[in-house]
């Protein structure tokens, strides 16, 4: 899977809109694109567009997991140069 542009490209070839690339994910477990967009809550997928399968919708909880795995890192990447070059110094 990956993101182009606005679109996510799912392995077998399936694309799901996603304004700026932005996937969401609520506490409800609703699957949000862009800022503002529903594409998938408990009930199911937005009529106009064909449902992902399981297997997609493993593959986009795996992009994101790694995804948010990659943020971490860099976050503790920053904390660490931080202790060692404090600004102002």
């Amino acid at each position: 899977m990956k993101i182009e542009g606005n679109y996510i490209i799912f392995s077998t070839g399936k694309t799901r809109y996603a304004n700026g690339g932005i996937i969401g994910l609520a506490p409800d477990m609703e699957v949000s694109e862009g800022y503002d967009g529903e594409f998938y809550n408990g009930d199911g997928w937005r009529d106009e567009e064909e449902s992902l399968t399981k297997a997609e919708l493993v593959e986009l909880a795996d992009f994101m997991i790694e995804q948010w795995q990659k943020f971490r890192s860099l976050q503790e990447s920053i904390t660490t140069l931080s202790k060692i070059h404090p600004s102002g110094s």
